[in-house]
């Protein structure tokens, strides 16, 4: 049991993607107030060298790692410098993403390859280059970050929600697989979330009126702390919808 004033992931060495912003930004900085070392993987290096500044600033640990996820190559190579400079990765959270709302009708299939590559692939690609460092330790705990929609498909997002659907199906046979290395595979599935994205969405008011209440990045960001912290240990191949209503 943890006491009042122990941190819930001191001291774990932490890899968040797409942390230069929003969520992969709130989430990188809930995991340092409660004690990691958070490594920000992401492709501008300016935004995350602001965002390691300030989470330096406020007293947590924090460094950076350009990376563009789209680029296998580049993944490996990430991972390789992360782990010559710091021995481990003991938490990987798969955050990076990208969503555009379109009919499916009126999305080039050029578009939705990106989305799909870009949602699923990429993030499949970072675990496997995580992997095998896990499996030599035998522990570690990946949090993927997929979506509601990944649960029950929106309307004019036909390929965000396919793509985050594969993430939660992924998720849990990968879960399933890594049982004997005990290392936990967990997925968080936001609902509405307070981001700059949603407000520019074209489908807010429809998603206001039939999915309920828009969430916190910090409340999102504690959900995934808490799956990679000793407070969850045990729960693995589980998919955690965090929102304020069901939308059905």
């Amino acid at each position: 049991m943890l006491n009042a004033k122990e941190k819930l992931v001191q001291d774990k060495i932490v890899v968040v993607t797409g942390a230069n912003r929003g969520l992969g930004k709130a989430i990188a900085e809930v995991f340092a107030w409660e004690g990691a070392v958070v490594l920000l993987l992401g492709r501008s290096r300016d935004a995350l060298l602001e965002v390691e500044e300030e989470l330096r600033t406020k007293g947590g640990r924090a460094d950076h790692c350009v990376c563009d996820l789209s680029t296998d190559e580049h993944i490996y190579a990430a991972v390789d410098e992360i782990l010559k400079k710091y021995g481990r990765i003991d938490v990987l959270v798969n955050n990076a993403g990208i969503e555009t709302d379109l009919p499916f009708i009126k999305m080039p299939m050029e578009l939705f390859d990106e989305m799909m590559r870009f949602n699923f692939r990429q993030l499949a690609v970072m675990t496997k280059a995580v992997l095998p460092a896990m499996m030599e330790r035998k522990y570690g705990s990946i949090v993927n970050i997929a979506s509601a929609a990944g649960e029950r498909g929106l309307p004019e997002s036909t390929a965000y929600s396919a793509s985050k659907a594969a993430v939660i199906n992924f998720s849990q046979t990968l879960a399933e697989e890594l049982r004997p290395y005990h290392i936990r595979v967990n997925c968080l599935n936001p609902g509405l979330l307070d981001t700059e994205l949603f407000w520019q969405s074209a489908t807010k008011d429809y998603l206001l009126e039939k999915c309920g209440d828009i969430i916190s990045l910090e409340t999102l960001g504690y959900s995934a702390v808490f799956l990679a912290s000793d407070l969850s240990d045990g729960l693995t191949c589980q998919s955690v919808t965090v929102r304020g209503i069901s939308r059905w």
